[in-house]
């Protein structure tokens, strides 16, 4: 049903179920007397004027003094655009506190190898390199990976080897174009090489590569295509 939909949303805005619930019936039905709330919904007596109580503390109903008392809910994108701004706020500090928390014990761990599967997990690990190094030698193939590969190259050195589809998006860059390239994408950096694979089905795997040996044979193959091939 919507209105648990509805009410499983607002829950995500610091309200409790009985106060989502609450507020949805005043939305739906205009300012009403707790008893009117309390026999309509079947909460008890003793409860509704304390989840009254707390919708007015959250800034999501005002109180009409007469007698009896009929209580009136705030206007939605009001009170809803303020909790999600403390919302923000709260993760904001959060994320801070927990960075600054970690980063007294997080060491930077060598994988020799290692399996990405899932286009966001392998996008934030793209970003995560770039982040790290400024120099690298990138052979792309598949078209979805350019948007984040070129937002992520201002400022960097590279070398680009692309399919002749992509040559246009990485004009600025001098890319050169090769139409053998095996896997979707592949990104040398200093210390590793990410490879995404040729998709299969509905999988989308990447593997970080880290040892010397590889890291030595993936920058001979991109030497050996460079090398042979022009800008032309």
């Amino acid at each position: 049903m919507i209105d648990d939909e509805v009410v499983n949303k607002l829950k995500k805005f610091k309200l409790s179920e009985t106060e989502a619930k609450v507020y949805l019936y005043l939305v739906k039905m205009g300012k009403s007397t707790a008893r009117e709330i309390s026999s309509n919904l079947f909460i008890p007596d003793s409860k509704i004027y304390d989840v009254l109580e707390s919708l007015q503390r959250k800034g999501f109903v005002k109180v009409e003094e007469d007698l009896p008392k009929k209580f009136i809910p705030i206007n939605p994108r009001i009170c809803l655009s303020n909790v999600f701004e403390e919302i923000i706020e709260e993760l904001k500090r959060d994320k801070d506190f927990l960075i600054n928390f970690f980063e007294k014990y997080y060491r930077e761990e060598n994988v020799k190898m290692e399996i990405i599967e899932g286009f966001k997990n392998i996008k934030n690990r793209i970003c995560e390199i770039f982040s790290k190094y400024d120099k690298f030698d990138i052979a792309i193939k598949d078209r979805r990976w350019a948007n984040i590969i070129r937002e992520n190259l201002k400022d960097k050195i590279v070398r680009l080897i692309v399919h002749n589809d992509l040559r246009e998006i990485f004009s600025e860059y001098n890319p050169k174009t090769f139409n053998g390239i095996f896997h979707e994408l592949m990104i040398i950096s200093k210390d590793s090489i990410l490879i995404v694979l040729p998709q299969v089905g509905r999988k989308i795997l990447s593997c970080i590569i880290s040892d010397e040996r590889s890291l030595e044979y993936a920058k001979e193959y991109f030497n050996s295509i460079w090398n042979n091939i022009s800008n032309a």
